[in-house]
C-alpha cells in the first residue's frame, strides 16, 4: 500500500500557516506583558526569549525600543516605550 504524502505546496502551506499562528501566539504574551507593566507603571520589560525578525520589526514599527543582551549563555531583550 503506498501512503499518501504532503506535496511539496501543501507543505509549504502548512509550514506558513503554523509559524504565523506561532507569530501571533508570540505577539499576544508580548502584548499581555506590555500592558501588564505599563498598568504597572512601568516603561519596559524584559523576556527571557529570542524574537524573530518579523515581531522584532512589528514591535519597532509600533514604537517601541529593543535591546538585546546576554547573561551568561541566555538571551534576553527589554523591551521599551519610555521615548515613544
Amino acid at each position: 500500500m503506498i501512503t499518501r504524502i504532503l506535496t511539496a505546496k501543501e507543505a509549504a502551506a502548512m509550514t506558513r500557516e503554523t509559524l504565523e499562528e506561532e507569530l501571533m501566539a508570540q505577539i499576544e504574551r508580548i502584548s499581555t506583558a506590555i500592558s501588564r507593566a505599563a498598568s504597572n507603571g512601568k516603561y519596559e520589560i524584559d523576556l527571557h526569549e529570542y524574537l524573530d525578525t518579523p515581531i522584532r520589526e512589528y514591535l519597532q514599527n509600533q514604537g517601541y525600543t529593543l535591546r538585546d543582551w546576554r547573561e551568561y549563555n541566555d538571551e534576553y531583550v527589554t523591551i521599551n516605550w519610555r521615548n515613544s
